[in-house]
């Protein structure tokens, strides 16, 4: 809470940064992120759950769709 006002912050979900990455047109940083979190070297990872293949997985697809296309 500020002096003169009050901020909210909210950890985004993984796939919704790397949304978020896309939607500004940051495309190197949203591979980087992809490529980091397909590693599990990325920082505050919320919502990737599962095995270290299934993980891969998951991040392969999704970098795919979001990014690639």
């Amino acid at each position: 809470m500020g002096t003169k006002s009050i901020h909210a912050l909210t950890m985004r979900q993984w796939h919704e940064r790397l949304d978020y990455l896309v939607k500004q047109h940051h495309y190197l940083e949203a591979i980087h992120l992809g490529y980091e979190l397909y590693l599990e070297k990325a920082k505050a990872v919320v919502g990737l759950k599962g095995n270290k293949d299934s993980k891969r997985l998951i991040v392969r697809d999704k970098v795919s769709w979001t990014v690639l296309l």
